[in-house]
């Protein structure tokens, strides 16, 4: 099928707008190749798992990715038994630098006899830290919220540091550094189903979470808002996109560096009450990975924009099988200029797609294919090589 007539059958939610065919490339628009390559190509994008489905692991989930201060890229997701099951722990693949493969996960903590997720990773300076929750009872509504340090670039990790010991709220998607030079990290609550957002101090020792400590007064929808997907537009102006049991992406922004946030309100994008992944690029576009679709996962999509947020005119699906799970996808751009998306693979396995800006706007899908082989879209055309051709360099 060509990009032309895959971009003619993205629709969205009915009744709500349809999405806008893709643009023609411009000098300016193109994002770096992948570095260390010769060739001229400029489209480009490669998938591969980080492992095979693994019989001690059996139930994945939730991915976080992030560049350590040393260059390597870590990957950390949950795993176990199933989801909530008291033997699941948090486990980290780690691409090092110079390497096109990613080392077999090892677990970096484990509650014994309690289920921990829905961890973060975050590098700031020489540290890397690991926000995250541990289930204490009947399932996440009953979860308190820690943190772990490595001074080593994820090598080796300390004892556990409470950040909230009431229950109910959870990490969940990317922290960022806004331009003010504070931390912003989203949260939310699972009682009430609604966003919200910490901002700690430099030593990540006290938290202080807006718009207030009431999650009552946090951005909502209908049904419930959750996991907000958070940006700097402008300096002080955020925009956040929110997980919804409304069937469409709401968003909320906020004008004072994330203090106050506007009441939440649908964006016309769909939305199957899962996690989307929100990310400005260094030119200033955005990149969404969601589900375009209102029930099921079996659609895993990239979208871009070059109004923030107002339209998306291009996008790309990296995964596509009917009945299958394609889910929660984070999003993170490294200094080469490559952009890497990290997901659930049928609860099966983790994957990891780098990709470039021409790629989302090329339109090209990814064919899904359950098997753990790279796939590679390279000088305009698929292929199956034994491994990427991108190569993890340094900062």
């Amino acid at each position: 099928m060509s990009a032309h007539l895959t971009m003619l059958r993205r629709v969205l939610v009915p009744g709500l707008a349809a999405a806008v065919l893709a643009l023609p490339l411009t000098g300016a628009a193109r994002a770096a190749e992948p570095p260390g390559q010769g060739d001229s190509f400029r489209a480009y994008a490669c998938r591969q798992d980080i492992h095979p489905q693994d019989p001690d692991y059996p139930g994945v989930h939730v991915a976080s990715i992030e560049k350590a201060p040393n260059g390597d890229l870590l990957y950390a997701f949950y795993a176990g038994t199933e989801e909530g099951a008291d033997d699941v722990a948090t486990y980290m693949s780690t691409l090092p630098v110079g390497a096109k493969t990613w080392t077999r996960p090892r677990v970096i903590f484990d509650e014994p006899g309690q289920p921990d997720g829905n961890a973060v990773l975050w590098a700031d300076g020489r540290d890397t830290y690991l926000f995250f929750s541990t289930i204490r009872g009947d399932g996440w509504t009953e979860a308190d919220l820690r943190l772990i340090r490595s001074g080593d670039s994820g090598k080796t990790w300390s004892d556990p540091e409470q950040i909230r010991e009431e229950w109910g709220w959870l990490f969940g998607t990317k922290p960022f550094r806004m331009s003010n030079g504070e931390v912003l990290v989203p949260i939310y609550s699972e009682t009430r189903w609604a966003s919200g957002w910490y901002i700690p101090t430099d030593d990540y020792s006290t938290w202080v979470p807006h718009p207030s400590g009431d999650d009552a007064d946090w951005p909502t929808s209908p049904n419930g808002a959750i996991q907000p997907a958070t940006v700097e537009l402008e300096p002080g102006h955020l925009l956040a996109y929110l997980r919804t049991r409304d069937q469409a992406v709401y968003k909320t922004e906020s004008f004072d560096y994330g203090r106050t946030w506007t009441p939440a309100e649908p964006t016309g994008l769909p939305n199957n009450n899962a996690r989307v992944a929100l990310l400005k690029l260094g030119d200033g576009n955005l990149v969404l990975a969601y589900n375009p679709v209102t029930e099921g996962r079996d659609t895993l999509r990239l979208a871009l924009s070059t109004d923030q947020g107002k339209t998306w005119t291009s996008s790309v699906d990296v995964e596509s099988d009917p009945g299958a799970e394609f889910s929660y996808p984070y999003l993170l751009q490294t200094d080469d200029g490559m952009i890497h998306l990290a997901y659930t693979h049928r609860r099966e396995s983790m994957r990891h797609v780098v990709f470039n800006e021409e790629f989302v706007r090329a339109g090209a899908d990814l064919p899904s294919d359950a098997r753990p082989t790279p796939v590679e879209y390279r000088n305009g055309s698929l292929n199956h090589p034994s491994t990427c051709h991108y190569q993890n360099k340094s900062r």
